[in-house]
């Protein structure tokens, strides 16, 4: 069928993609370019390398367009190398043509570099209070961006659970801490909870468990001092937020100091009010808390906490600050609708929200169905990672609905908190009656069906489904 439309002109806007998951040494990778937005339809994809790659092991395809109910076009190519070719110092480029800009964008091969965490659960307090609180520190791991999960006697636990911003170390790599509250009535009970660290790229999920019959009633640890980043939702959201210093593990909590200095007032030293909570293992805790605004964890200021005990030999510092990533930039939301396809033989369908071009990197998202909160557990998030060419940042966010749900009409909102927002949060929602509609142009209605599913094989398999499963690298190039 032939579709007219009456959508202005427009230039294509590109996202080079790459899987995230590691092939085997002799297996292949797939890079792919997807332009959006563009009209007329006349976009075409040159693939090279240089140094130039045995054309052998270099193959190139470009899929047929297809046109949205805006009346603007999106098109794709996919590159399938060699794994041994992307570990090589070759540069991968992709000229995407239109009548409107010609240009050419480097697409980067993901970088594989992992190393597994440490991961420690601190002990809760004795008191007698209603609830404890457990912390899970894991550190020292690669890539960022690590999930981090509490489950009870084997069971998701997703209610009291409070995760940190990630911070990057003194050795480049990365730590976060999260937090579980639990009831004191759970702790008596020997109930066994389990802090679990994984990312897509480890092999394995890291774990910790802890119960009140592991607690090693005798045996002390090493003091250790631990610096807690403010979340990205009391930052954004609460307006006011605050810096923590845990120090754990004190045979006595006398006569202990903690200063705090800032880099914006070198001179000066900052005390404040410190809690001290004895441990299950005879030991103490101390938790000192700075308070900070907004602007002033934006700024990159460094906030730095000085502790001092007879236990230490000398004072120990640990080091927050924010780790930017670049330029503002605000975040540009994409909601996909589920495939008709899927629709049609599947009970349940994916809803997959795109969330482009944001610096710097550190960004929440969530859902709403009908205007309701959707459990953290209920839907995943990819990594959230550089694009490449500029300072900029891009994820995925998946979340499985009923398909009872989608033809009933419900809504499903993706929300996304970002410190360049004007009012820091954004938000898409989307039903089956606002779901973009494709249209293949040009063709016969005999071959529409066939040339649909190619082209819809291409954009929403293999950019959500295949690479999905394993995690996806997303770029947006200007």
């Amino acid at each position: 069928m032939v579709t007219v439309t009456s959508a202005q002109k427009a230039a294509p806007t590109v996202f080079p993609v790459a899987s995230c998951s590691e092939p085997s040494p002799d297996g292949f990778i797939s890079l792919g370019l997807l332009a959006t937005e563009f009209l007329p339809n006349d976009v075409s994809f040159t693939w090279r390398s240089q140094p130039s790659i045995d054309a052998s092991l270099f193959l190139p395809k470009t899929y047929p367009s297809v046109i949205s109910a805006k009346g603007t076009y999106i098109g794709s190519s996919q590159l399938l190398l060699p794994f041994t070719e992307c570990q090589k110092p070759n540069n991968i480029f992709c000229e995407v043509k239109h009548s409107l800009c010609t240009k050419e964008y480097p697409v980067i091969c993901p970088d594989f570099t992992v190393i597994l965490p440490k991961v420690s659960i601190f002990l809760p307090a004795t008191q007698e209070s209603t609830f404890i609180n457990l912390v899970c520190l894991v550190e020292g791991f690669r890539p960022k961006n690590a999930k981090v999960t509490w489950s009870k006697n084997r069971q998701p636990v997703n209610t009291g659970v409070l995760t940190f911003a990630t911070v990057l170390d003194e050795n480049k790599n990365f730590t976060t801490t999260s937090s579980l509250r639990i009831t004191r009535e759970d702790w008596n009970k020997e109930a066994e909870f389990m802090c679990q660290a994984s990312h897509p790229r480890w092999n394995e999920t890291v774990t910790k468990n802890i119960s009140k019959p592991l607690v090693p009633g005798s045996t002390l640890e090493d003091v250790k001092v631990i610096g807690i980043a403010p979340s990205i939702e009391d930052i954004l959201l609460a307006k006011s937020a605050h810096v923590s210093c845990l120090v754990y593990g004190l045979l006595s909590p006398e006569n202990c100091n903690i200063s705090w200095a800032r880099s914006s007032e070198p001179k000066k030293s900052f005390k404040f009010p410190f809690e001290e909570i004895p441990n299950e293992n005879g030991t103490f805790s101390i938790i000192s808390k700075m308070p900070i605004c907004p602007a002033e964890w934006n700024s990159e200021e460094e906030f730095t906490c000085i502790v001092e005990h007879e236990s230490l030999p000398t004072p120990e510092r640990v080091t927050i600050k924010k780790h930017n990533g670049g330029i503002l930039k605000k975040p540009k939301i994409v909601l996909l609708p589920p495939t008709s396809e899927d629709l049609s033989n599947s009970e349940t369908v994916t809803l997959t929200c795109l969330v482009k071009g944001f610096s710097p990197a550190d960004l929440f998202l969530k859902w709403h169905h009908n205007g309701a909160p959707v459990p953290d557990a209920e839907y995943s998030d990819t990594n959230k990672l550089q694009d490449a060419g500029n300072e900029s940042f891009s994820m995925y966010s998946k979340l499985e609905i009923r398909v009872e749900d989608w033809n009933n009409g419900h809504s499903f909102t993706c929300i996304v908190g970002h410190e360049s927002l004007d009012l820091n949060v954004s938000s898409k929602t989307i039903d089956k009656s606002s779901e973009h509609v494709y249209i293949v142009e040009n063709v016969a209605d005999d071959d529409s069906d066939s040339l649909w599913s190619t082209a819809s094989t291409f954009i929403i398999l293999f950019l959500i489904s295949l690479l999905y499963s394993a995690g996806v690298t997303v770029f947006k190039v200007k």
